[in-house]
């Protein structure tokens, strides 16, 4: 009879913490981080991602489910959340490109011309596709809404991944609130040290920025000089003064946008 009650109370438990709303149990979001953090590790390659790999790989999904069932909201620490909220944005662009891999281009995920979609609210990132604590959102709510919305760091910019070469890069780590600062200003100088994205001539004082900072300069000051005090934080060290001290003094181009797909195997 106690091995039978034993026995009993054992398949009892594994119910339980398999079906336990992660309101009640906070702690599975460590684990799932650390299912995306690996996934990262192994498929971020430099400036790219090794799609073909990522694509197959269980892990984002289950990543993805685990966060369908977490509220981060629970979390008490503000830097927590903001972190849930963009690893789980970064893995959902991971996923619109899985979803119709493989593909060259950004403009290949919906149906028409990008212009068109945007227009009519009809692109990828206007779909309800995402899912956190049973809440559908878009891509865009994520974003706007709950990131920018919420979270007040222009650094974030460079923390959220898009899909395309022009994007900021995916880190190959998952956020992590103990070192979320340490990451945003990392990704910053990554963004603005790379000539890949954002050039820089004393000599000449002239810049050739990524449109993000065209696009989204009321996050960084809203006019253009103010946008250059703020690279100037982040820039190559023979800029950093110039570019704060003198942001007048520059000319400034931006970069077409770049929207081929940043596989691995497109560099």
């Amino acid at each position: 009879m106690i091995i039978m009650m034993i026995k009993a109370l054992k398949i009892f438990l594994v119910t339980f913490l398999l079906f336990v709303p992660r309101s009640y149990a906070q702690i599975t979001e460590t684990s799932d981080a650390a299912v995306y953090d690996a996934l990262l590790h192994q498929y971020v390659q430099g400036n790219r991602v090794d799609f073909s790999g990522v694509c197959k790989d269980p892990r984002l999904g289950q990543y993805l489910g685990g966060a369908a069932q977490t509220d981060p909201d629970k979390f008490s620490d503000p830097q927590e959340r903001l972190a849930f909220w963009i690893n789980v944005y970064n893995a959902y662009n991971l996923k619109v490109i899985c979803d119709k891999y493989p593909v060259k281009s950004m403009l290949q995920l919906g149906f028409g011309p990008i212009l068109v979609q945007a227009a009519l609210g009809k692109t990828v990132w206007d779909k309800p596709i995402a899912v956190v604590s049973g809440k559908k959102y878009t891509l865009k709510n994520i974003d706007h809404s709950v990131i920018r919305g919420k979270f007040h760091d222009p650094k974030i910019q460079f923390a959220l991944y898009c899909g395309a070469v022009a994007c900021p890069p995916l880190r190959n780590e998952a956020y992590d609130a103990k070192k979320l600062q340490e990451q945003l200003f990392q990704q910053a100088m990554i963004f603005f040290g790379n000539k890949e994205w954002n050039t820089f001539d004393l000599s000449s004082k002239s810049a050739t920025l990524s449109s993000i900072m065209n696009w989204n300069a009321k996050y960084f000051g809203g006019d253009r000089d103010a946008v250059l005090r703020f690279i100037g934080q982040f820039a190559p060290s023979d800029v950093r003064d110039s570019l704060k001290d003198e942001p007048g003094a520059w000319k400034v181009t931006y970069n077409e946008y770049d929207l081929t797909v940043n596989d691995a195997t497109n560099k």
